[in-house]
């Protein structure tokens, strides 16, 4: 993938869809082995090639009646952000529970087929802490994989919600490749709760993960790429996560009402269908703190399968 970006710069034809995207170039200032394309002057994804799509780490269009979310998500890609990246002492790691009960995720995850994308949509809650006395943590994401070893890598990308008693939030994307890598924050995306957002994660059976994280309300958005160890494609994941801070789990943050995840989709590897989450063979978490339910994720809301809620338990 390093090769293929460091060959844009050369690239001299002109920005059409029937040719390459000339123009292109890395973005600066990133942690070494991170890769994010900055597209040329006037690009629209909605009009590329697949080619220019690819070269610029683009998600790739799918066929033809399971596009309308990618549809609408090109469409509000019109200002290209160079983020920066840091990492920090959190991390989003695998369930640790097995279907009904884990004690970091809800939501659902995808089994046993094999798939090459996932995608979703939701709009980012505004939340408040555990308690009076208790910071309160959230993380929401769309990720392919185990995550239980380095030959099965969780590749994953999200937001993150956090409220704290002293009174500040923080709300930002993040992506991360675990297990290995703390969650990295993406820098330079502004993020306010409701506002929605369009997070897609694939990886193509390469070793090279590409995010696509977008502001779907501001139109602002970034492209990411990273090498990694290897995935077996295994798992499709849309999950709402108290995230292990410095190796614990801490107190789950509060929101109001539905934290709903939309248009949720995976790419079979073998038919290269789109398929909605529900559709498939999955299991569903709910998050527990011992023998207290802290969230759930709730019925399918569409007849297609693809919208499902998440409730916080107000225990």
């Amino acid at each position: 993938m390093a090769a293929t970006v460091m060959s844009l710069t050369a690239i001299a034809a002109p920005v059409t869809a029937s040719q390459s995207a000339a123009g292109a170039a890395e973005c600066p200032g990133l942690p070494a082995g991170v890769h994010v394309v900055k597209p040329p002057k006037g690009f629209n994804p909605l009009t590329a090639s697949a080619a220019q799509l690819r070269a610029l780490n683009f998600p790739a269009r799918p066929a033809r009646g399971s596009d309308a979310s990618w549809l609408k998500a090109m469409s509000h890609a019109t200002h290209f952000v160079c983020p920066t990246i840091t990492g920090s002492n959190e991390s989003a790691t695998a369930a640790t529970g097995y279907k009904q009960t884990s004690p970091n995720w809800a939501g659902n995850q995808d089994t046993p087929d094999w798939y090459y994308e996932s995608w979703a949509y939701w709009v980012v809650p505004s939340v408040n802490p555990a308690s009076t006395s208790l910071d309160g943590y959230s993380v929401i994401w769309t990720g392919l994989g185990g995550g239980t070893s380095t030959s099965d890598e969780l590749v994953q990308a999200g937001t993150k919600q956090y409220a704290y008693v002293s009174g500040s939030h923080t709300y930002n994307f993040w992506y991360q490749i675990t297990p290995g890598q703390s969650l990295q924050n993406v820098g330079g995306l502004s993020l306010i709760p409701g506002q929605q957002v369009y997070v897609d994660v694939w990886y193509n059976g390469t070793t090279t993960a590409h995010f696509f994280v977008q502001n779907v309300s501001s139109n602002h958005y970034t492209t990411i790429t990273e090498a990694f160890n290897g995935n077996t494609g295994a798992w499709a994941e849309w999950i709402v996560e108290r995230p292990k801070i410095s190796g614990s789990l801490p107190s789950l943050a509060r929101w109001a009402g539905a934290i709903n995840i939309t248009d949720a989709r995976a790419e079979d590897k073998y038919t290269g269908v789109y398929n909605c989450a529900g559709t498939q063979v999955h299991d569903y978490y709910d998050m527990y703190a011992g023998s207290a339910e802290l969230a759930y994720p709730s019925s399918w809301t569409d007849g297609q399968y693809c919208n499902f809620p998440t409730y916080r338990t107000n225990n």
